[in-house]
């Protein structure tokens, strides 16, 4: 299966941040949208997908996640909901590389 994301084709908002619910992936031709809780705001989180609303990176839960939080904890010590959490997780499925680049990237900051 080939996953192909067109992110420097997406619309930025006034702002600068960029949307991730007009994220469009392509499974056998299908097209899919995936997580429109996650924007990227230059200056915001160093640029890094976080929770709209919020300076909730997305690594930073992805880093939770792969240590063993159970995603109830997740949710209650980052406030957010549960359906938002599954949301991320597909995102970060399909993102894993660079969020893991990040984890590791802010383990030595």
């Amino acid at each position: 299966m080939i996953v192909i994301m067109y992110l420097q084709e997406l619309p930025q908002l006034p702002s600068g941040e960029i949307m991730s619910d007009r994220i469009e992936t392509r499974f056998g031709g299908e097209l899919a949208i995936i997580c429109p809780s996650i924007i990227c705001t230059p200056g915001v989180c160093g640029g890094a997908a976080r929770i709209a609303g919020t300076r909730i990176p997305v690594w930073q839960l992805w880093q939770n996640h792969n240590s063993g939080v159970s995603d109830e904890q997740i949710s209650e010590a980052f406030g957010i909901d549960l359906a938002t959490l599954k949301s991320v997780w597909q995102y970060c499925e399909l993102n894993s590389e660079s969020l893991n680049n990040l984890v590791e990237a802010n383990k030595a900051a």
